[in-house]
């Protein structure tokens, strides 16, 4: 798991089902993409919540899951880069 701490000591990290974290204190959960059934196409679409963007498509939907988590965690630390 990828986190970022943010100047303004926002915390920012790309959470999945696997990872069992436990937050003691008053947390913000924004998510960053959905993970859907397209009927049309017969695919798992993982699209982002801010543009719509499909950002992964496969048949298989934890391999589709796997390519988002690893996206979203590579977009978050390029944001951080630049």
């Amino acid at each position: 798991m990828r986190v970022a701490i943010m100047c303004d000591g926002i915390i920012q990290a790309v959470v999945t089902d696997d990872l069992g974290l436990k937050f003691d204190n008053t947390k913000t959960v924004k998510r960053a993409s959905n993970v859907e059934f397209n009927d049309v196409n017969q695919l798992w679409e993982a699209k982002l919540v801010s543009t719509g963007e499909i950002i992964a498509s496969g048949k298989e939907r934890d391999k589709v899951i796997a390519e988002e988590v690893k996206i979203v965690e590579d977009r978050l630390i390029r944001s951080l880069q630049s």
